[in-house]
């Protein structure tokens, strides 16, 4: 994203936060979405009146059509990502009760 930053002179990191999915053709389909909770930091599926808990490494698919990047800072300080796929705290108690549950 280099070309499009004003500062050239500045370096800046961008996280990946959500990803909106196409299935279908080009006049029809049907639309979902993953996206980062900021509170959990866990990634979740939208796929119509359905949340459910998502493995990040299930966020990168084909289907993706806009992808949505927040800046994490103005300068390369510390690359690493602020995630790791290792996100075994996002799905939820022992029962299946995950983090979006009413009930």
């Amino acid at each position: 994203m280099q070309p499009f930053v004003i500062n050239e002179n500045r370096s800046v990191l961008y996280d990946l936060i959500s990803v909106v999915n196409h299935f279908g053709l080009m006049g029809s389909g049907h639309y979902s979405a993953f996206a980062k909770n900021r509170s959990d930091k866990c990634w979740y599926e939208y796929n119509d009146d359905k949340v459910v808990p998502l493995n990040e490494a299930s966020v990168v698919t084909r289907a993706g059509y806009i992808l949505v990047y927040e800046r994490r800072s103005d300068t390369v300080k510390d690359s690493s990502p602020t995630t790791t796929i290792n996100d075994a705290g996002c799905y939820g108690d022992s029962n299946g009760h995950s983090a979006m549950d009413t009930t």
